[in-house]
């Protein structure tokens, strides 16, 4: 079973370090990964390039909407072709052989949305109950069938008491699609994704070179 894997980006270098990453995630020939520009990104393109001869890397452009990279996953969810999709920002990583973990659970529950855990720099392990609520999901950690029909939109809602939750609408809106709704949730307690939160962009990206195989 391959992977599309849609990642948003607003230009910064951190990028290389996510690509670099699924390499050691375990992304396989099949798999594609789906790089969207908030509006144009000139070192977003210049990376996909580098790294274009180790992965199949599409680069994308779409806006600037500046609304946390909603419209573009959006837009990248749109141009998947794969039967899984996983969803990554452009300054966080995978944990090595998570996409391997990916599917072996999608082989074993076919049709099924997958939900696994994360390390936040901020507030630890994400999520440590079996309840879909704010807080307790984050946008790397749900792993859904590509089955557009049954997929919401990635939206620029805000709640005014947190900076973002639009993982959270586009994944509960995606799950009450669902013929069995919450039903259809497995739950696999292992993290897949370290969320490093890089908002000052790096000047240096000699260290996150695409690995050659």
């Amino acid at each position: 079973m391959n992977i599309s894997v849609i990642i948003p980006t607003c230009g910064r270098k951190t990028l290389a370090r996510t690509l670099q990453s699924l390499q050691l995630a375990g992304l396989e020939p099949g798999d594609e990964v789906i790089v969207v520009g908030d509006g144009p990104q000139p070192i977003a393109a210049d990376i996909c390039k580098t790294f274009k001869p180790y992965m199949d890397v599409k680069y994308f452009e779409h806006g600037p909407t500046y609304c946390f990279g909603n419209a573009q996953r959006d837009f990248g969810m749109r141009k998947a072709v794969k039967g899984l999709l996983a969803f990554m920002d452009d300054d966080d990583v995978y944990v090595q052989g998570s996409l391997s973990i990916m599917r072996t659970y999608a082989e074993q529950n076919p049709g099924k949305i997958l939900v696994f855990q994360m390390h936040h720099r901020s507030i630890g392990l994400i999520w440590n109950e079996k309840v879909f609520k704010e807080g307790q999901v984050g946008t790397q950690t749900v792993v859904v069938p590509n089955i557009q029909a049954q997929l919401a939109e990635w939206t620029c809602e805000q709640n005014p008491d947190r900076d973002y939750v639009g993982d959270f609408y586009f994944f509960r809106r995606t799950i009450d699609k669902w013929p069995g709704r919450d039903a259809e949730l497995v739950w696999v307690p292992v993290p897949i994704a370290v969320h490093c939160m890089s908002w000052v962009q790096s000047e240096v990206v000699g260290e996150w070179k695409p690995i050659q195989k």
